[in-house]
């Protein structure tokens, strides 16, 4: 989706822009995030959002995208107020906002103004993915087996029964 992208990049380069205008310098500051990994089951086609206090944590900002780079990560660089801000990263939604290896809530992440920098992040999981992993297929076929075990132990159970 070029059109879509250029469409983004535009949206950007027009908040930026305002921002410096109607703010000084010393308000705002540019703040690049860059991920340095993602889990293994992030899907290839979903988009990677940035969402915190300098967006009133809205999930799914198309200002807010994170785009592949010519090195192949993710990257966006933000005007960011001075200050303390706290954000997540989100696939488009609370319910795929990231969490830790054991899939459980984090904390919002933070980061103290202290002027024109790159954030490198690691993301471990997704809420919604749960640490999805593939599944090995001999445990696979030995989960089928055990199962198949239970239900004929129960079916003989039960004729013996009648």
């Amino acid at each position: 989706m070029p059109g879509f992208r250029a469409y983004l990049q535009a949206k950007k380069l027009l908040l930026g822009l305002v921002l410096s205008l109607a703010c000084p310098k010393a308000i705002y500051a540019q703040v690049t995030f860059v991920i340095q990994s993602l889990p293994k089951a992030t899907p290839d086609n979903d988009t990677i959002f940035i969402s915190g206090t300098f967006n009133n944590w809205v999930a799914d900002d198309p200002t807010c995208v994170l785009e592949k780079q010519l090195n192949g990560r993710l990257a966006v660089t933000l005007p960011i107020p001075t200050g303390v801000i706290e954000y997540k990263f989100t696939r488009g939604s609370w319910n795929k906002v990231e969490t830790d290896e054991r899939n459980e809530y984090i904390p919002n992440r933070k980061l103290v103004y202290k002027g024109e920098q790159t954030i490198f992040v690691t993301i471990d999981n997704w809420q919604d993915l749960g640490g999805a992993k593939n599944i090995p297929y001999l445990v696979f076929y030995y989960f089928a087996v055990a199962f198949q075990g239970v239900v004929l132990l129960l079916l003989a159970f039960r004729v013996k029964r009648s």
